[in-house]
């Protein structure tokens, strides 16, 4: 990927997928996994066109994906253990 883009740019598109994977876990809330990488991928692709990135959707993905485990998305755990327990 890096022989794509920059390494200001690659900065630049981990920051917009950062930005586009919090958005579409708030806007869009639990679940629905592929509705919220349709919302980053969109966000990061608007950015890129707005700063004049070239990227591809495989870029894309990487950063997403990136994006996903850095905000320790890819940790969380299913509530359901913890509401049967509470429940008992």
């Amino acid at each position: 990927i890096k022989s794509k883009v920059t390494n200001e740019q690659w900065e630049s598109i981990c920051n917009y997928a950062l930005a586009g994977v919090q958005a579409a876990e708030i806007l869009i809330g639990a679940g629905n996994g592929a509705q919220k990488f349709e919302k980053a991928k969109d966000y990061i692709e608007q950015q890129c066109a707005a700063h004049g990135i070239k990227i591809d959707a495989d870029t894309i993905q990487i950063a997403i994906e990136n994006a996903w485990k850095a905000l320790g998305l890819d940790q969380k755990q299913l509530p359901e253990k913890e509401t049967v327990s509470e429940a008992e």
